[in-house]
C-alpha cells in the first residue's frame, strides 16, 4: 500500500498500537485532524471507543450476517453446507460483527464450490459493497436505496469482474 501511495504522491500514515483502545484513540485523533467523518474498515483489527462512539464506522464482512461472524467466515459457511455465500456492509458497534446491516449481497454456490472459488466470489462481493459504500458517502446518504450505483461505476465493476475471470453475479444487491 505504501508503494502504491508513494507512486500516486499520496500521504500515508501508519497508526500502530498493540491494543485496540490505544489504536482507536490515535486513529480518532488523526481522523479528527483530517476532517474525516466516515470510515470503512478493510482489515481484521477490532476497534474501540472513541472511534465507534464518535464516528460513522462501517465494515465489510464476508458472510451474510448474522451468520458466521468473526474470522474465517467463508470457510465456516462452506463447512456448514450453505447454498449461498455473501458479504455484508454494516455499521460497527462494540460487538463482533453485530452492528446494523446496511446492505448485503449474495451468490448461489453448489456443493462442489471450493474454498478458492468461494473466496474469489467473496472478493468480488466485497469490492461491490465498497463501491456501494463509496457512492452512498459521496452523495451523503446512509441508505443504499437512495444511492443507485452509477452507470459508469457499474461498467467499471463489470470490467473488473471480467478481468478476474468470474462470471457476472446477478442480484448483487440481493
Amino acid at each position: 500500500m505504501a508503494a502504491w501511495a508513494e507512486a500516486k504522491a499520496a500521504a500515508v500514515t501508519r497508526i500502530d498500537y498493540p491494543d485496540s483502545r490505544m489504536f482507536s484513540e490515535a486513529a480518532f485523533s488523526f481522523f479528527q485532524r483530517k476532517g474525516v467523518q466516515e470510515i470503512l474498515l478493510f482489515y481484521t483489527r477490532r476497534i474501540d471507543r472513541p472511534l465507534i462512539d464518535r464516528m460513522k464506522v462501517y465494515n465489510i464482512h464476508p458472510s451474510l450476517l448474522p451468520a458466521f461472524p468473526g474470522m474465517g467466515a467463508v470457510r465456516k459457511a462452506l463447512r456448514a453446507g450453505v447454498d449461498r455465500i455473501g458479504a455484508t456492509l454494516h455499521r460497527v458497534d462494540a460487538g463482533l460483527d453485530t452492528g446494523d446491516i446496511v446492505l448485503q449481497t449474495a451468490a448461489t454456490v453448489g456443493s462442489d464450490c471450493s474454498l478458492e472459488c468461494a473466496e474469489r466470489i467473496s472478493y468480488v462481493q466485497k469490492t461491490w459493497l465498497t463501491l456501494r459504500w463509496h457512492e452512498m458517502m459521496t452523495i451523503g446518504v446512509d441508505s443504499p436505496a437512495l444511492a443507485p450505483l452509477s452507470p459508469a461505476t457499474y461498467e467499471a465493476f463489470s470490467r473488473f469482474v471480467e478481468r478476474l475471470g468470474c462470471e457476472a453475479i446477478s442480484g448483487l444487491d440481493g
